[in-house]
């Protein structure tokens, strides 16, 4: 039997398990077991069983994923964001008072205040946060932004020298990992795509191209609607459920493992126009949505992505419409989801296990391997 994910809680400590047990071959049968409802409620919750032939590699049943191979041409498109490593952010009423602030060499801030962009600002609401950024510039470059540079002397520089990696130390003006392959990517993008690492509901979403997303993001280097719509499929989302680890009860997306391994279809001109339709709807439905109340929230709180789609599993569980636009953020996925599988010329709906052993079957053909 195996527990591939469970909740395991030791006098007030919880983490998350797999569990396995095995007896001395004895038993043929082979069972997975998890629970429905809420774990930590042991009278409300159910254990639910099934038997399965086969176990694979990472605890589960059915088609072997683990299989698929990283494609040559998702590569270059998928980054994680970068590391400041210091105190390099500051809020967003000083960094609007420093932006049109004059330098004797006659740079402008503007060139090293950046919005800063981190896994809450995507699933929540942005913080208005900023960041001094100056990249791979030399010292002597980044001084000429004198109020910028006198910041980060104060608030970095104390700290960065006492770091124990040479480069950390000696450079510490910059950030611990500028990702200059994230910045060649998406210096002539009007946006971005990006996800957080972590997740409980997978989605993807536009960010403006100035803003600098933090290692807590996934970036994908687009800024074509269609890619957005690739990506925000119910069929993307299943198989990087699947391709990725979890901490938690949240999916980790991962550049490697989750996009480089998937094999996006090649749709026609026509399925190509349904797609960024599609998608373009969604986008538009999940921005009205943002400017509703959250249920149960005081202060006027509006709803971020984490809210939003805890609510559209309420909905399609029981039809119970809280917020005006649920419905219509269902009816979106489901358009959307509809014109990805035209686009690989898929009858939809499909399960997600057929789901999965097409786009392996696919992975596998296009990396000129064979299915094991």
């Amino acid at each position: 039997m195996a527990w591939p994910d469970r909740a395991w809680v030791q006098d007030g400590a919880a983490v998350r398990v797999s569990v396995v047990g095995f007896d001395d071959g004895t038993q043929q049968a082979r069972t997975l077991h998890w629970h429905e409802g809420d774990e930590t409620d042991v009278a409300g919750r159910v254990t639910c069983t099934q038997a399965v032939g086969v176990f694979n590699a990472d605890l589960t049943s059915g088609v072997d994923v683990r299989q698929a191979q990283r494609l040559p041409e998702n590569a270059g498109l998928s980054f994680e964001g970068v590391k400041p490593a210091g105190k390099f952010d500051l809020p967003g009423t000083v960094a609007r008072e420093w932006l049109d602030l004059p330098n004797p060499s006659g740079v402008s801030n503007r060139d090293v205040l950046k919005v800063f962009l981190g896994g809450e600002d995507l699933t929540e609401r942005h913080k208005d946060r900023w960041t001094v950024d100056f990249n791979q510039m030399t010292l002597e470059e980044a001084a000429q932004y004198r109020r910028p540079m006198q910041y980060v002397i104060e608030h970095v520089q104390p700290v960065r020298e006492k770091n124990n990696e040479k480069r950390t130390r000696e450079q510490w003006w910059q950030y611990k990992r500028t990702v200059p392959a994230l910045r060649e990517a998406t210096a002539s993008l009007r946006r971005f795509l990006a996800t957080p690492r972590h997740m409980k509901h997978r989605a993807f979403v536009w960010c403006p191209a100035d803003a600098v997303p933090g290692d807590a993001l996934t970036v994908i280097a687009s800024d074509q609607d269609e890619m957005f719509g690739m990506l925000n499929s119910g069929i993307h989302v299943t198989w990087a459920a699947r391709l990725g680890t979890s901490l938690e009860d949240r999916p980790r997306y991962t550049p490697t493992t989750t996009f480089e391994t998937f094999p996006f279809p090649q749709p026609t001109p026509e399925q190509r126009v349904k797609v960024e339709a599609a998608a373009r709807y969604l986008e538009q439905t999940r921005a009205f949505l943002h400017g509703k109340d959250a249920p149960g929230r005081k202060g006027g709180v509006k709803l971020g992505l984490t809210d939003m789609y805890n609510l559209l599993t309420a909905y399609r569980a029981t039809k119970v419409e809280p917020v005006a636009g649920l419905s219509t953020l269902a009816d979106a996925h489901d358009l959307l989801d509809q014109a990805v599988a035209e686009a690989y010329g898929w009858v939809w709906p499909l399960s997600e296990d057929e789901v999965l052993t097409r786009l392996l079957a696919l992975n596998l053909q296009r990396a000129g391997h064979t299915l094991a």
